[in-house]
């Protein structure tokens, strides 16, 4: 009898406990990114600076980081897989071209949307080099990925300055004798006039003619054709002899590496 009681004792414990047993808070983690993403603009407002776009990759890949920070439990901008930022826009975006990336990260704990994004934006506002990347001028689009939940939440900003994004990853290969046509979209925050593509080609005696008298050697710009407002087209040749086919993207004749492709043999 005795025992019997003990037990039923044990389970009323048991349920009194349960029943005083910690809330675990649901947040709605969207609602949160995009609070910080309009708090980081509000302070840009603030310091006369103009207001940083939405994109969809940058926003992608922010999530992406801040995912794998919360199931692995590291708290780095390099993961576990020895990527950096750039490298992890460029695993998942391959298409986006950007002529520079920033990447803040932090961590947090909130029984609200509103609290969780106000703690992470305080805390990156009064860090320098956080501050930094939210106020500079050479970033013009943002994306904010969290992942978690109330007890422990991960936030990463993704800062860049997009130039242009093809949906179809570019080719790595092209069979002597070919070309292949690109179809790009300009997202630069500069006229389209300036958009500026360079590459680069094996047969470093090659001319790239820009008239009948001025050429260039190793290399050239690229024609642009465009096929409307936004859209534009490119050929990648292979006339230049086996080997590493660099193509570089910026504006006003200066540009960064962003793709590389390799021509081969005819099969």
């Amino acid at each position: 009898m005795r025992l019997f009681q003990f037990g039923l004792f044990q389970f009323g414990l048991l349920v009194l406990l349960l029943s005083y047993a910690p809330q675990v808070w649901a947040l709605d983690l969207k609602l949160a990114e995009q609070r910080i993403f309009e708090l980081t603009n509000q302070l840009r407002h603030q310091q006369n600076l103009p207001p940083l776009k939405a994109l969809a990759p940058l926003s992608e890949t922010a999530r992406f980081h801040s995912r794998n920070m919360a199931q692995t439990g590291f708290f780095d901008h390099t993961d576990p897989q020895g990527r950096q930022p750039k490298d992890r826009l460029k695993q998942l975006y391959p298409g986006l071209a950007v002529a520079t990336i920033g990447e803040n990260i932090a961590y947090n704990s909130a029984t609200s949307e509103e609290a969780l994004a106000q703690k992470i934006y305080t805390q990156w506002k009064n860090s320098p080099g956080h501050y930094r990347n939210m106020v500079s001028q050479g970033y013009t689009h943002l994306g904010v990925g969290l992942s978690g939940d109330a007890s422990k939440a991960y936030a990463t900003q993704v800062f860049g300055a997009p130039l242009a994004y093809s949906e179809k990853a570019l080719p790595t290969q092209i069979q002597q004798g070919f070309k292949s046509v690109v179809t790009m979209d300009f997202i630069g925050s500069f006229p389209k006039a300036e958009l500026y593509l360079y590459l680069t080609v094996p047969n470093k005696t090659a001319r790239f003619y820009t008239n009948k008298t001025t050429f260039y050697t190793g290399g050239g710009p690229l024609k642009i054709k465009w096929l409307g407002e936004q859209r534009f087209e490119i050929e990648l040749p292979s006339a230049y002899g086996r080997g590493t086919y660099s193509l570089g993207i910026g504006r006003k004749k200066s540009f960064a590496p962003f793709h590389t492709y390799h021509v081969i043999p005819q099969k």
